[in-house]
């Protein structure tokens, strides 16, 4: 956990990988109160347990990195912005891909407790991903909070295009 409680950091430093390890940004950035930039994250080949708590904690944040659209792997994202209490804007690209039912239960564990103990204000995310968590009822694995304003990320002006 590389910057792990550096209550000092206010922006983080650029992470330029694009292929992950298993639990490589795993906690990096647990409790740093104070950070209110997140890194961009072009990561597009993701490995288990890649983001793993990164930003848990960080009270600060007030919004997330766009995050790409990507090849998932088991709890990619899990728990990645869990507690991030200041959080009010959450910008994902990812768009589902589902061959069989099997996969239609398993897709949501990559998004875990990914934002347990925020309250997201305006989500931005793909029409199918949007639609894809309209078929979820177990509240662990929402992938878009309840509640929330969702807009179409690939509109030319997604401020103005809610999704339904």
């Amino acid at each position: 956990c590389m910057f792990h409680s550096c209550v000092a950091l206010t922006t983080a430093p650029a992470l330029p990988a694009t292929d992950m390890a298993e639990y490589c940004y795993a906690c990096m950035f647990h409790s740093c109160v104070a950070l209110t930039t997140a890194p961009a994250l072009p990561a597009t080949t993701l490995a288990e347990f890649c983001y793993f708590e990164m930003f848990l904690d960080c009270t600060s944040l007030k919004e997330t990195p766009v995050l790409p659209d990507a090849k998932l792997a088991c709890d990619c994202y899990r728990g990645m912005f869990s507690r991030c209490d200041g959080l009010s804007k959450v910008s994902i690209k990812v768009k589902p891909i589902l061959e069989t039912d099997d996969e239609k239960y398993e897709y949501p564990s990559y998004f875990i407790e990914w934002l347990s103990g925020c309250y997201i204000y305006d989500f931005y995310c793909t029409q199918e991903l949007y639609d894809f968590n309209k078929t979820i009822n177990e509240p662990p694995i929402l992938i878009i909070p309840s509640g929330c304003r969702c807009f179409n990320i690939e509109a030319e002006k997604p401020d103005r295009n809610p999704l339904y």
